[in-house]
Parts: structure tokens; sequence; C-alpha cells
């Protein structure tokens, strides 16, 4: 599939090749942006329209006819950090604003204490909150993120704009989603909502209710070695000179609790706090558990990865007890530790078509590494459609309610194929209702055309076909969405799949049937691929 010699390219080229496509390119070496540009164009992406971009932020800023200026650059608001002023946005305003603009469901409301979104906020990562009054009831609200992992890099720059009622207009940010769906915005709605109701407590407040700042100042801080880091309460307080390693000097107190007991306490605290480690989903805390820490893989699902160092690949075997529990421990997805340890090793559907239409001699090629987790590729694409993906599956739901009788979809994790242990799948979702019993779901957000209608979408999309005046997903394997979607349903299976392709202005929903001679076909051709470039890297 490699029709561009990539190889043969300058760095500054392939750069520019990727920045064409939203990908993030910097500081990476030469072999890295091969991998990148040969990812991108396994997946098709098409450029990036940066006038697409500028269309739907004015949009954002435009309330009853009016085009207010870009918070982002424009000098002539009146900014201030003194927040008394500030629209009473309370816990209702932003459910409704997750709901109607996010696609949060109710069930992830109940879990937000476990979102990213609200770890960035109770973390502290918002710092730097203003506000700026537009007139006509209007006001602007800004902060800063600090990125998630990357700490040391420029913070986003989320903004919202709200009614004097509380209501939330509309929010943008500066990372790759930006359009006012990501966990940096949710993160500064939730840390608004907590200041309200500080500002409310006069006690919080202080002295005087006359002003009232950002109570959550960000603390910048630099990484420093363990035996560096000063502990004193009381920085007042000289510091006592450190034992040398030979005193024998032991600064515990001597205990009489038994070892295992203070593990499994520690361990039971680290489970009720959601910790997502993925040693913690094993742990027992149970009178009569043996738990130790050295046992923890023996309680895991070991991936394929640690199956086939432990059993060989002759002796590999797996049964519907180990399928329930992969699939039940990685929901969720890519915010779910568990879901990437699942996946290291195991050939995904999302990754089938290049893989089958790969033909490279290479075992080391950009799918393999891939597989293999050896790098992370992201774009604006990727970045858009995850953003999006609850949006999407929100109004999926609407719709398809109003069509079956009742209907339901719920999330699901990796789904292991139990004929191939190197096999898996990741759906964004499994539906049922009364009419039509059970199937899969599976979402595309085209990042390039989501300012078009579906069906214009659809006809600059190289996966769909023109079929009597309208265009429909082409059903075969020339097709990289129809391809996921047979293997999804072949290894959870399935006898149908919902294809929905979700843009700003609507959805469009086709249901696909299960093809058993597609898949005898495709999975073959996987199989090869499989044990000739992706075992000789892992046995």
């Amino acid at each position: 599939m490699e029709n561009t010699n990539y190889r043969s390219l300058q760095c500054n080229s392939l750069g520019q090749i990727l920045k064409t496509k939203g990908i993030s390119h910097s500081k990476k070496r030469k072999e890295e942006l091969v991998n990148l540009c040969e990812s991108a164009e396994a997946l098709k992406l098409p450029p990036i329209d940066i006038n697409d971009d500028f269309e739907a932020s004015t949009s954002r800023r435009t309330v009853r006819g009016k085009t207010y200026p870009n918070p982002r650059d424009c000098t002539q608001l009146n900014w201030t950090q003194n927040l008394r002023t500030m629209p009473s946005i309370d816990a209702f305003d932003v459910a409704a604003y997750l709901q109607n603009c996010c696609g949060w469901t109710s069930a992830r409301l109940e879990r937000r204490k476990s979102d990213n979104s609200y770890k960035l906020h109770c973390s502290g990562h918002i710092h730097g909150v203003v506000m700026a009054l537009l007139g006509d009831g209007l006001c602007y609200i800004k902060g800063k993120c600090v990125p998630e992992t990357k700490q040391s890099s420029s913070p986003y720059c989320p903004w919202i704009l709200v009614e004097n009622t509380g209501h939330i207009i509309s929010a943008e940010c500066t990372c790759v989603a930006g359009d006012g769906s990501c966990k940096h915005v949710v993160a500064l709605l939730f840390g608004l909502a907590d200041h309200v109701v500080s500002m409310e407590d006069r006690t919080v407040i202080g002295v005087t209710d006359a002003e009232s700042y950002w109570n959550k100042p960000r603390k910048v801080s630099r990484p420093v070695a363990a035996h560096d880091l000063d502990i004193r309460s009381d920085m007042k307080i000289p510091d006592k000179p450190r034992p040398s390693e030979e005193s024998g000097y032991l600064p515990l107190k001597p205990t009489s609790l038994d070892q295992k007991a203070i593990e499994k306490s520690i361990f039971k605290v680290l489970k009720d706090s959601q910790t997502p480690a993925v040693a913690l989903y094993t742990l027992s805390d149970s009178e009569d558990s043996e738990t130790d820490v050295a046992m923890l893989v023996e309680d895991t699902p070991l991936n394929i990865i640690e199956l086939l160092a432990k059993h060989g690949q002759e002796n590999l075997r797996i049964d519907d007890t180990y399928i329930h529990k992969v699939e039940e421990l990685t929901r969720g997805q890519s915010a779910n530790l568990m879901w990437n340890y699942q996946r290291k090793g195991r050939l995904t559907a999302s990754n089938f078509y290049s893989a089958f239409h790969y033909r490279g001699n290479s075992t080391d090629n950009y799918i393999v590494k891939s597989i293999l987790g050896k790098y992370q590729f992201t774009s604006k694409s990727v970045e858009y459609g995850k953003a999006q993906e609850p949006v999407a599956s929100r109004k999926y739901i609407d719709y398809m309610s109003s069509r079956h009788t009742s209907f339901q979809c719920s999330e699901t994790g990796i789904l292991v194929y139990k004929d191939f242990p190197y096999f898996a799948a990741s759906p964004d979702g499994i539906t049922e209702c009364k009419c039509c019993g059970r199937g899969l779901l599976e979402i595309k957000c085209p990042f390039s055309l989501q300012h078009e209608i579906s069906q214009v979408a659809m006809s600059k999309n190289s996966s769909c076909i023109l079929v009597d005046g309208k265009y429909e997903l082409k059903k075969n394997l020339s097709s990289p969405y129809y391809v996921q979607m047979v293997g999804q349903m072949a290894i959870g299976h399935f006898s149908f799949c919902d294809f929905v392709l979700y843009t700003q202005k609507d959805i469009y929903v086709e249901r696909i049937q299960y093809s058993s001679a597609d898949w005898e076909l495709l999975s073959d051709n996987l199989k090869r691929f499989y044990t000739h470039y992706v075992l000789p890297n892992i046995v």
C-alpha cells in the first residue's frame, strides 16, 4: 500500500505533508516522520481546510445575528480577574451543556468524578481565569489549562460564551478538538460551577465580598530527584543533617500490624478512589484473600504478548470467561489503561484494512509498530473524532429511539476473537431493541468534512458510492469502513452493525449486514499478515 517512497524525502518535506493533514510532527526523527506519513496514507487522511475552522469559530461567536470578537486575540475586550459579576453558572447549566453540546450521557454525568476533565479541574490545571462583559446580556469567560502530560508545554486556552442567566451558549479551545467539547473546556466549566458556590459561601471568599478572584492558582513545579525533596512543614526550621546509609537508621516507627494487612488496606483505598492502574482492577480485599503483589499478573487477563510467552503459540487457547473479563475491564476505551494494555500485540479491526492491503516486505513496518505500541499516531482528525464521538452517539440514540422499540445502546470494551486470539475489535457500542435484537455501532466523524451535510461528505469519501441517486457505504473490501465493521461483527458474533457518519449538520445511519464470504477472504489474509509480520517481533 506504500504508494509513495517517503524514505527518499527530506525531513522538511515529510513535515509539510504531515502539517497539511493536521498531524503533530515536532521533534520527530526521520523514521518517526516516515511512519506517520505511511499511517496517514493508509488511513487516507485528507488535507485539512483552515477556512472551515474559521467559519466554525465565527458561528460559535454569533448570537442573534451579531458576531462578537474572538476572545483569543482581541485586545479591545475589557478583561478582568475580578469574577464578582460573573454569571451564576450552576451544576444544572454545566450538565445541560454537557448533554446537549458534548454528548454526555446520564451515566457519564454520574461518573464525572472519574472523568479526565473533572480530574483536571480538581488537580488545579485550570488557572488564569478572567471574564469580559459584552453587553446584550452576554459574557466571555476564559482561562488556561496546563496540559495533562507535557506540563511544561504551552497551556491550552479554553473559553466560553455565556448568558447572564448562566446558560452556556458555546465554547472553544486551542487544542486539536477545539469545538468546545474537549476535556479542557469541561474542566473550566466544572471549575466555574465550583467557584460560583464558593462566592455564595462568604466564609470561602474571605474578609470582603467586594471582589472575587479565581481561588485555585496553578502551582508551577519542576521535577526533582526524590532525595532532593524538601518536605519540611515549616521552612524556617533548619534542615537536619540526613543519616548516612551506613548508619542503619530506619526512619519508620515499628508496628505490630501484619505487612499483608497493611498492603491490602492501601490497595482498598486505591481501588475505591478509582485509580486507573491496571493492577488494581484485580486486587481482592476480602478477609480470606492472600493476594500478594507478586501474584497480580496471574489474576489479570494477560495480553496476547504475555499469553504467548506463558503458553507458546501451539498451546494458546482462551475461553469465554477470559473474553468476558477483557471486555468488561476495557470499557472506556482509550481513557482506560487496561484497554491500551490489552490492545498491545493484537491486530485490531481498525488496522484490518491496512494489513489486508499491505504489499511491503518489512517485518518492522508501520502497521506492526502500531500494533506493538512502538509509536502513538495522532492527528487533528483522530482527536476530533474522539471528541465528537459522544455527541454523535447521543444523536444516533435519539434517531434510533424514535424508529425502534425499546432501543438501547451501551458502551463496550475490547472484543477478543476466540478462534484466533490475536484479533480484537473495539466497536463504539452494542445496540439492542425488541424489533431487531443485538448489533454493533461504528461512528465516523470526518474532521475535514465536519461542516458539510452527510450526503455531501459521503460524496467526497472514497469509502462511499452513489446508488440510485443516494450515497451509501461500499460493501466490498476496498472500503476501510466496511472492512472494519465486517471484522467487528465476526469477532463479536453479531449479524449487523450500524454505520454512522456524523457532521455538524446531520447524521447518516446505515445498517451493514455481516458477510461470511467477505470475512473468510479477509481473515485468511489477516492471519498470514500476523504470522509473517507480527509474530516474529513477539516470539
